[in-house]
């Protein structure tokens, strides 16, 4: 069986885990994958993820969604 390990990423409590265990993060915006990193901040309207080379952004709860693989 291959079970798909996407998780969608909806409530504080999962953006919380995801920064703890420094899980990799991938934000989406309408028809385009817009970066991955590990979350640095998060606050009720944003989420800051860190990527590889160190560059941090913060991208909009309302309008990006937001998946662990």
């Amino acid at each position: 069986m291959n079970e798909s390990t996407e998780r969608k990423l909806t409530t504080n409590a999962h953006f919380f885990a995801a920064a703890l265990f420094q899980a990799r993060v991938y934000a989406w915006q309408p028809g385009f994958s817009v970066e991955h990193g590990i979350i640095e901040r998060i606050t009720e309207d944003y989420i800051m993820l860190k990527n590889e080379d160190g560059n941090v952004t913060f991208y909009s709860r309302k309008d990006t969604v937001f998946v662990h693989k």
